[in-house]
């Protein structure tokens, strides 16, 4: 069996090099073109996701002649995971939350007032498909999709973390990546769970989803001059205190309901457990041998080389780039 956590940091130092790439091409284009720009920015919001990952996706399953649903776990979900899915998302808002608040003490949040900008200019349906439905279905793809299935025989806890870790620095902004490392730690914990990347993607949905909603529901109640405050406020640092003690309330309430839930989870999803583990051995169901000693080896090859130190690297010195800029 060939490196496949090599295989998935070459993905992932692609992926950011390609995205890079493709955000300094793009407005260059857009103002020879002599298209409107404005129109242009929003048209780019809602098929940046389609662009800059799904392209990267298909030239990797190109080159490693691999088929989409030979890689990506795709069990369907029963209608119990489904209710199970929304109410451990639900559960764990609290924390992603809390995460996201104490970050914007040490970084401003100015994502927050591009997203406002977004949701505030896109109808509700573009919105959603924009900042909702793109992300679910793309970014989980190639996250708990090429990268969380190559890093299976790290192990669970490993390939969690790592792939996490890829998510969290892939967004290049000092705020999101704490709460889009805990995030991605959830969503592939549930695609474990269920061996199935339709629980991040609906999981992942949820999350962005409530938010889009919340708040264009918001925008359509205020006006103007309130906007602008609330946009001056969210490029600011340390004044979220108000917002991490509602987190720590919620959380230390949510918490103990998380973990009963999440217990009744795994139990209900044992089986489906075991079918994603025994995948590492690229066999059909019908033909699994558990090779213990095959598996332990596997798990302990190394998984940091030099394309994991560069993405790594890159990632990094983008955020620090885009934060100073």
């Amino acid at each position: 069996m060939s490196n496949k956590p090599s295989r998935a940091n070459k993905f992932a130092l692609f992926l950011i090099l390609f995205s890079t790439f493709i955000s300094l091409l793009l407005p260059f284009v857009i103002l020879k073109s002599g298209i409107d720009v404005e129109k242009a920015q929003l048209a780019l919001i809602v098929l940046q996701d389609l662009i800059i990952i799904l392209i990267p996706v298909l030239i990797y399953l190109f080159l490693t002649r691999t088929k989409l649903t030979d890689l990506v776990p795709h069990e369907k979900l029963t209608g119990k995971n489904v209710i199970y899915i929304i109410i451990l998302t639900i559960l764990i808002s609290p924390l992603i939350k809390l995460v996201s608040s104490v970050t914007t003490l040490f970084y401003p949040a100015d994502v927050n007032t591009e997203i406002l900008y977004y949701i505030d200019s896109l109808s509700f349906p573009l919105a959603m498909i924009a900042l909702a439905v793109m992300p679910a279905v793309f970014e989980e793809l190639a996250f708990r999709g090429v990268i969380l299935s190559n890093y299976k025989s790290t192990g669970l806890l490993i390939s969690a973390l790592i792939s996490s870790l890829f998510f969290g620095l892939f967004h290049q902004d000092f705020y999101q990546i704490g709460y889009a490392i805990v995030a991605g730690v959830f969503f592939s914990f549930i695609v474990a769970y269920t061996n199935s990347i339709y629980a991040s993607m609906l999981s992942h949905f949820i999350i962005n989803g409530t938010q889009v909603a919340y708040t264009k529901l918001i925008l359509s109640l205020i006006d103007d001059s309130t906007l602008q405050e609330i946009m001056t406020q969210a490029e600011q640092t340390g004044n979220d205190y108000g917002t991490i003690v509602y987190g720590i309330f919620f959380t230390l309430i949510f918490t103990p309901l998380l973990i009963v839930t999440a217990k009744k989870f795994m139990e209900y999803n044992k089986s489906r457990k075991l079918d994603y583990e025994l995948s590492i051995t690229e066999k059909e169901t019908s033909e699994f041998e558990i090779d213990i000693d095959t598996i332990q080896k596997s798990k302990k090859k190394g998984f940091i080389d030099i394309y994991f130190i560069l993405y790594v690297i890159v990632s990094v010195l983008l955020t620090i780039l885009y934060s100073a800029v």
